[in-house]
């Protein structure tokens, strides 16, 4: 566990809500009781439009409306599948009530998105602030109070202050309120367990399930510790609580005030330095400052490289390093038809979306860092913060931050970043060495294949006596390139850190699973000999690739084979890669390599049908790896098999 860090400044990370902006809305003054055992729900609103007429409120069409009240009085209503409209028509600033119930007892449905899926039940309830779940307006929302009660000895949470609360037998009553703009209202409730820590005026807790409570001060501590960090580097903390709430669903979610984790999540060691703090700095991105989802989701990739990225650097450069080269081998297994421009990209729905939205977004963070320097990039943040808080804010925001910080004009730089759809890829076209007077020199062209990008490379040059990087700028098509040494030279790399975001050439990335759930079609073929064993395996090909799957090896597309050990060693023809005794051990194995004609074949082997069914949820994550041995559902080792050789690397005899 980390050391806990000296609360300071506390009175600077509350500046709180008196400082915040408040943006033109509406406000919604509510009540809701939830009753899980019953799977039952039953609300109210009171919302006051600004404009005079009939407005239109949407309600998720699986809830009842039980009467519609304007300034006290019932009138009539029209209701045709989600939206709501008042019968009559009525003057502004009136308060409408809309009187609501419900019965929401099923699980949520397995085919779409389960953060909008509404759920009730005995293992905890999740109204998502976009499902629908209270009748709302269109337009922001300007602050609400939600006046909470739920049932059966569970209790519930909010995104908000807590202004009251109370347990009353097995009914427990909170009343919530936030008096600034926020894009939903979202409810969460359970069975859970709740320990509390203060920060300051911050209100620190977790909501666990029973069998979390040994975890609930380990996930105070690292709340605390990223609160304090992430506000020294951007400014303060702009709500007044931050808690932990367990789910039975497996997401992982950030809201203004919370983050809502999935309970098996939460009992793995790693996410408390891996999924908490990039929750947590959502507080900031995303839920401090609202993306202009009409223009690109800039939130994911900053956040990425603020937590993820910045929390690799705690076990040194090479971490980075692998972490950087990772990402550009994820976008190499990306095919063309599915990439896009960073201006496209809105939430992670697959794959794909990830390499861009979450990868090269930050990819593009860390190359405007090296680009104006960690001064200006760092105070370019808080800039953003200060003129953005709780605003809707987009790229060309960012951007105007950065360049009043580091006095540049960085319109090109964001322009074929942000609107180009692919990457540059570089291409060395030999190098030679000749003697000079003073010792060596070394002559290379430098080149771009395709649509030229104006980059700034950086050229490795290892000598006898020691090693030096020369940034070489490349705004053409190719450069000829001439680097002087006194010492002997020994090797030449371009871009020997991963440092650009460009395509890597074929044989230079690695041979990755991510590979196939990327790929637009797969080649299947499945050891048929047990009906239930292979039904397993079409099952699991069909959770992994998120392409056209086709049976046989002669289809097109990276081949996946799924079998017991020795099927796979004939299939193969004793050829790797073919997962045997000697190269692992355990109920699964999964080996990702290229066969002669450089196709990816990913093989898995499996004992049974059980062993396959196991791997169900979590092979789909580990895509940036080659090898992957599983115990059940446990990966007991993975990796890459191998560093391949890089075209951009020359060794000088």
């Amino acid at each position: 566990m980390k050391r806990r860090r000296p609360v300071q400044a506390i009175g600077l990370l509350l500046t709180l809500l008196t400082a915040l902006p408040v943006a033109a809305g509406t406000h919604y003054d509510m009540t809701l009781t939830l009753d899980p055992l019953e799977g039952g729900l039953q609300g109210s609103v009171v919302v006051r439009p600004e404009a005079d007429g009939r407005p239109a409120l949407r309600l998720a069409p699986e809830l009842t409306v039980e009467s519609v009240r304007v300034d006290g009085a019932a009138i009539a209503y029209e209701r045709q599948g989600s939206q709501l409209r008042p019968g009559v028509p009525f003057g502004p600033r009136l308060p409408l009530e809309v009187i609501y119930s419900g019965r929401l007892a099923e699980p949520p449905a397995q085919n779409g998105p389960l953060q909008q899926a509404m759920l009730i039940g005995a293992e905890g309830s999740f109204l998502p602030d976009n499902a629908g779940w209270y009748p709302v307006l269109s337009g922001p929302i300007d602050g609400y109070t939600l006046d909470l009660t739920v049932m059966s000895g569970h209790n519930g949470v909010a995104p908000g202050r807590l202004l009251s609360e109370e347990q009353d037998g097995e009914r427990y009553r909170a009343r919530f309120a936030v008096e600034h703009a926020i894009d939903g209202i979202a409810v969460f409730a359970g069975p859970y367990e709740i320990a509390e820590r203060r920060l300051g005026e911050i209100r620190l807790r977790t909501y666990f399930h029973a069998e979390l409570r040994p975890r609930s001060a380990a996930y105070l501590d690292g709340v605390e510790i990223y609160l304090q960090r992430y506000g020294a580097q951007i400014g303060a903390y702009p709500f007044s609580a931050f808690h932990v709430v367990s789910s039975p669903l497996p997401v992982g979610l950030g809201y203004p005030y919370l983050t809502y984790i999935g309970r098996r999540v939460l009992q793995l060691p790693f996410i408390l330095y891996t999924s908490l703090p990039h929750e947590v700095l959502h507080s900031w991105w995303g839920n401090g400052v609202f993306v202009d989802y009409g223009r690109g989701n800039w939130a994911e990739g900053l956040t990425t490289y603020m937590a993820d990225y910045a929390l690799a650097g705690a076990r040194g450069p090479q971490a980075q390093r692998e972490m950087r080269a990772r990402w550009l081998a994820d976008y190499a297994a990306l095919p063309s038809g599915r990439d896009g421009p960073l201006t496209g990209f809105r939430a992670r729905t697959h794959g794909a979306a990830q390499v861009i939205g979450y990868h090269k977004a930050a990819m593009l963070f860390h190359m405007l860092e090296k680009q104006i320097g960690a001064a200006a990039f760092a105070e370019g943040l808080r800039e953003f913060w200060r003129q953005q808080k709780l605003h809707t804010a987009g790229w060309r925001d960012l951007q105007r931050a950065f360049e009043q910080t580091s006095g540049q004009s960085l319109s090109g730089f964001f322009a074929q970043w942000l609107q180009r759809t692919g990457a540059p890829q570089l291409v060395l076209d030999g190098a030679v060495v000749e003697e000079t007077a003073t010792g060596y020199r070394v002559r290379m062209k430098l080149g771009q294949q395709g649509q030229a990008y104006d980059l700034s490379v950086p050229v490795r040059l290892e000598t006898e006596a020691g090693a030096t990087t020369t940034t070489v700028a490349l705004p053409q098509g190719s450069e000829e390139i001439a680097l002087d040494s006194v010492a002997r030279p020994t090797l030449l790399s371009v871009d020997p850190d991963f440092d650009l975001f460009r395509r890597l050439p074929p044989g230079d990335a690695p041979a990755l699973l991510r590979e196939v759930m990327l790929a637009e079609t797969v080649a299947l073929e499945v050891e048929e000999g047990d009906a239930a064993y292979a039904r397993a395996a079409r099952q699991l090909a069909a959770r992994l690739a998120e392409g056209r799957i086709r049976d046989g090896a002669d289809a097109s597309g990276p081949l996946l084979r799924i079998g017991r050990t020795a099927w796979l060693g004939e299939r193969a023809g004793g050829k790797p890669p073919v997962p045997t005794e000697e190269n692992g051990a355990g109920t699964a194995l999964v080996r990702v390599g290229r066969d002669g004609d450089g196709r990816l074949v990913a093989t898995i082997a499996a004992h049974d049908a059980a062993a396959l069914t196991a791997l169900l949820r979590p092979l789909p994550h580990y895509g940036s790896k080659s090898y992957i041995d599983f115990d059940g559902s446990r990966a007991v080792r993975h990796g890459v098999l191998q560093e391949p050789p890089r075209s951009t690397t020359i060794y000088f005899d």
